[in-house]
């Protein structure tokens, strides 16, 4: 072993690859890690919960922010399906209960619990 590799052995041996050799302080939770510009798009306080969509031949669990509207959870399941919507004649619709959605509801709005279903039709 050359003098070069032993001492970049020792170097990733001690951990110091991981704080870092500059004096800022390392970031430890995830959050701190993005960078300023996502961390501020990023509320981690936003309640999440686990939610299925079902078409006739296709069904996802996605976990979602209450706060994510219909229209992009349309555009997740397409996106899941690998579906374009080119494709389709008529727009893919959101139900709950039968009920169609606009696009612009989003999973508060809506009551639903973790672990419920909507259904997604025109697919």
């Amino acid at each position: 072993m050359t003098a070069c590799e032993h001492r970049t052995m020792q170097y990733l041996q001690q951990g110091r690859w991981e704080r870092g050799s500059s004096s800022a302080p390392v970031a430890t939770d995830a959050s701190e890690r993005r960078s300023p510009s996502v961390q501020s798009e990023v509320d981690e306080s936003v309640e999440k919960i686990k939610i299925t969509i079902r078409s006739s031949s296709l069904e996802f669990s996605l976990r979602v922010r209450v706060t994510t509207t219909c229209g992009e959870l349309v555009a997740k399941f397409l996106s899941k399906a690998g579906i374009t919507t080119a494709s389709h004649k008529k727009r893919p619709v959101l139900c709950l209960d039968g009920d169609k959605l606009s696009d612009d509801t989003t999973v508060a709005d809506l009551e639903i619990e973790d672990g419920d279903m909507l259904e997604i039709s025109n697919v």
